[in-house]
């Protein structure tokens, strides 16, 4: 179904997570001089916690994703999905207001270099895409992008558990996680393409996936590329 460029801003500025992506902008806004109103706090088995508790909610939305979209009529089939379907997207929705606490974290440990404009756009954007996955559009295509995205920070956040466990040791497959989000980015960028040419696809739905594999690969040529060259020149 395609939707007009007023119908887009519309469902974004009324989504329901709104009231909740305002303060969290605020907070990241204030980040710095709120910084200097506390010492650094540790917060390892809270992390840990919130770690385990965030790959559980994954494989939970991942799992039902996949028994969702193999219950509904076809992959590309632009409907009210099963109930499964819809279930999967709640949780989802959940999960993605719970992930808001990466950043609180960060901030309440002075950890704010770590509060990149990808880190901060990927979590409030990807918050108000869920709710309007959720109230407006479970659809079994947008199930898919769910439940891949999903997959991946089952392995992102097991990344971010083992690290609150071992903050001081390096973690060999860093790289492939990113990796990991940019494949996830250019599926889904071929995915909605596809969808655009034949199922009657919104051209917004290329321009979101597009837009994270232009910041994802710019972060990984400056963290990994570019750095190892640097290191090398040294």
């Amino acid at each position: 179904m395609t939707f007009t460029t007023s119908e887009v801003i519309y469902t974004l500025i009324t989504a329901r997570s709104v009231p909740i992506l305002i303060p969290y902008l605020i907070i990241v806004l204030l980040a710095r001089p709120l910084t200097q109103l506390f010492n650094p706090f540790s917060l390892r088995t809270p992390l840990l916690l919130h770690n385990i508790l965030c790959v559980l909610l994954s494989t939970y939305t991942a799992v039902q994703g996949i028994r969702g979209i193999m219950d509904s009529p076809g992959i590309y089939h632009t409907a009210k999905g099963s109930p499964l379907l819809r279930h999967a997207f709640l949780v989802y929705w959940i999960s993605k207001i719970i992930e808001l606490m990466d950043t609180m974290f960060m901030i309440l440990r002075h950890k704010i270099k770590q509060m990149s404009f990808l880190h901060v756009f990927h979590h409030a954007s990807i918050l108000i895409l869920a709710d309007n996955g959720y109230f407006l559009v479970p659809w079994p295509p947008i199930g898919l992008l769910m439940m891949l995205n999903s997959i991946v920070h089952i392995f992102m956040y097991t990344y971010y558990g083992l690290r609150a466990v071992q903050p001081l040791n390096e973690i060999s497959w860093k790289r492939r996680i990113t990796q990991l989000q940019m494949a996830q980015f250019m599926f889904g960028l071929v995915f909605c393409f596809i969808g655009y040419l034949y199922h009657d696809f919104c051209v917004y739905s290329m321009l979101y996936g597009g837009g994270l594999l232009i910041l994802f690969s710019n972060y990984y040529y400056h963290a990994f590329i570019r750095k190892k060259s640097v290191e090398k020149q040294k």
